[in-house]
């Protein structure tokens, strides 16, 4: 379920920390996946504090 670059997330350019998935706290919010609307969950639900650091 992840795209590539899951590991270094707040890089831009894996996309994970981007308007369009996880928003640049990787909180989660208003994602919008293939051209539909819709909310991305925050990424430490299941990761916890993993990339806090990074």
């Amino acid at each position: 379920m992840h795209r590539e670059g899951l590991k270094y997330p707040y890089r831009p350019s894996s996309g994970c920390s981007s308007d369009k998935c996880h928003q640049e706290d990787l909180d989660g919010g208003v994602a919008e996946v293939n051209g539909i609307k819709t909310i991305a969950p925050s990424c430490f639900q299941c990761h916890g504090t993993l990339w806090e650091d990074e």
